[in-house]
């Protein structure tokens, strides 16, 4: 939601003219008005279309299933997030730090 709360959606020539609208009066808000603005992009980007909540919907019907019954919803959120995200951790950042300890 932060990069969404910091675009100013200068390009409004290529939304369409309703959206051109409500999005030109949000970005007029003042200032002081930052964080109900951030809230109200996050709301108004939500879902585009369908299309992703039925992504999203279908993601956690296989994360979930009959075998993994047991998962709570903070680990099936975690879950979920890692899927329908471009999310991709650097996992040779943390191993640089390690001291390897040969057998003896």
């Amino acid at each position: 939601m932060h990069a969404i709360a910091q675009h100013k959606w200068t390009s409004l020539k290529e939304i369409p003219r309703v959206e051109a609208l409500i999005f030109g009066a949000w970005n007029s808000l003042p200032e002081c008005y930052n964080e109900v603005k951030k809230w109200a992009y996050g709301v108004l980007t939500m879902f585009g279309s369908t299309y992703s909540f039925e992504q999203a919907f279908s993601c956690k019907n296989v994360i979930k299933s009959k075998v993994r019954s047991q998962l709570t919803n903070k680990n099936l959120e975690s879950c979920l997030k890692l899927k329908i995200t471009s999310y991709k951790p650097d996992l040779i950042k943390p191993s640089k730090g390690t001291q390897i300890q040969c057998s003896h």
